[in-house]
């Protein structure tokens, strides 16, 4: 999958403001500081999702549109922001919608840090996701900053993963050296071309 083009298209705060769905999307979701907006911006090969100094304090989904080919929807970070009631409701409520009621949703990314993966809210993300059926590729983030020992420590946990199965993958990959940057693109781009779920 090779990207000419990308940009941002809007961001959607509540439920009213989700647009209807043109194109084929993938969702991003991720515990913050993960690395997700890292891992955006090394799929398309510059700066198009914001780093925040703020991790995971903006509730909004993120629309990028990426060539004709589809979209890309970038959750806020989960697990550290601390939100109101009111604010974690309205939240809740836009993510359900979105999961439940977009026919344009092809799959799901969900970003994790190497070195810490499987967090108990990811398994909790993961648990919640399940119902809706999307087919989802894991991605271990950051995997440059772990040593030999700590990668095949890494891979013998993500193996016996309970959680492992509801996965097509789970990928190494490093936002800074590119690292499982052509396997994710290539399963990005097979959802995308491929017809309705």
């Amino acid at each position: 999958m090779w990207i000419r083009q990308a940009v941002w298209e809007y961001s959607a705060y509540r439920v009213q403001d989700l647009r209807p769905g043109t194109g084929p999307e993938i969702a991003f979701v991720g515990r913050s500081n993960a690395g997700k907006s890292s891992v955006i911006n090394c799929l398309v090969g510059w700066r198009l999702a914001r780093v925040g100094k703020r991790p995971g304090h903006t509730p909004a989904l993120n629309f990028y549109r990426i060539d004709t080919h589809c979209y890309w929807v970038d959750f806020p970070g989960y697990g550290y922001a601390q939100r109101s009631q009111v604010e974690r409701g309205r939240w809740r409520r836009l993510a359900e919608s979105y999961f439940r009621h977009r026919p344009s949703l092809r799959g799901i990314i969900l970003v994790m840090d190497s070195r810490h993966a499987p967090t108990p809210l990811d398994e909790l993300l993961v648990q919640w996701l399940a119902p809706f059926g999307y087919p989802g590729i894991g991605v271990l983030n950051k995997v440059d900053l772990l040593g030999p020992a700590e990668r095949a420590v890494l891979e013998r946990r993500m193996a016996t993963w309970p959680a492992r199965w509801r996965f097509v993958a789970v990928i190494p990959f490093s936002a800074r050296t590119g690292e499982g940057r052509p396997t994710l693109l290539s399963w990005i781009q097979k959802l995308c071309f491929e017809g309705p779920r």
